[in-house]
């Protein structure tokens, strides 16, 4: 599946310092850790967060669209992800994104940092939940919810973490290349790595990829056919693993707190 290594955690809680001095108060974060895209496409992610008074808000953002002639290079330049970019480059690319739609002064803010985007709210804003609709650029995604104010992981104890992951499309067993398909769910804990040629139907992939979590210790259901609920904890599970190279297949996933 290409560049899909895992990062250690100092990696990302070093980006989160480079968000939080970006932002005129300490406040929670998604923190969503890229790899080198294999394909040429564009992200899609609704930032969902709550205002002074309480009032619920979304912020969908897509990234640029690479030109079929630009280089990776001249993609970059423009924010756009192409095949043959970095992981800094297409962090980099989804923080612009988000800042560009978000504006100047706007409730939500993005930094990068190192293949890592760090997204938060500026203000009394408070960051419910990061929808990553999956553009399909081929490669794993790690999104962590974490506090600014240490480096450790510290929620209260009333609030709950839970991903959400969708398998949406169809399955083709094959890459845009013609190689054979991997697919992979899960957390720190345990990932669930499949073959997607090993499946004609989406229902049973889902089955397939809660039985291995179930069995490897990882808090998990399927709801409906084709979705699938993580119950996240932050010592163990700390963030969720989601990532795909089928040609056919899409995958969504959120992830906040509850």
């Amino acid at each position: 599946m290409g560049a899909l290594d895992r990062r250690i955690v100092m990696r990302a809680l070093a980006a989160s310092l480079v968000l939080a001095c970006a932002l005129p108060s300490w406040a929670k974060i998604a923190v969503l850790d890229v790899g080198a895209p294999g394909q040429t496409g564009q992200e899609t992610i609704t930032i969902t967060y709550k205002d002074a008074a309480d009032v619920t808000h979304s912020l969908d953002v897509t990234t640029a669209q690479a030109g079929a002639e630009d280089t990776p290079e001249q993609a970059a330049a423009k924010g756009a992800i192409k095949k043959g970019q970095t992981d800094d480059q297409k962090a980099a690319a989804i923080a612009k994104a988000i800042s560009d739609k978000a504006g100047a002064n706007g409730p939500v803010s993005a930094a990068s940092f190192a293949g890592v985007v760090n997204i938060g709210c500026t203000g009394s804003n408070k960051l419910e939940k990061v929808v990553f609709n999956g553009g399909n650029t081929d490669e794993r995604h790690k999104l962590t919810y974490t506090d600014t104010v240490s480096t450790v992981i510290d929620f209260p104890a009333n609030e709950i973490l839970i991903a959400t992951v969708r398998l949406e499309g169809a399955i083709a067993g094959i890459t845009v290349d013609g190689e054979p398909a991997m697919l992979e769910v899960g957390t720190d804990r345990h990932v669930a790595t499949l073959s997607t040629a090993s499946f004609t139907r989406l229902s049973d992939l889902a089955l397939a990829l809660v039985r291995e979590l179930e069995a490897h210790g990882v808090r998990v259901s399927l709801f409906g056919r084709t979705e699938i609920l993580i119950l996240v904890d932050p010592d163990v599970d700390n963030g969720v693993w989601v990532g795909d190279n089928d040609r056919a297949l899409v995958m969504s996933f959120s992830y906040g707190s509850l």
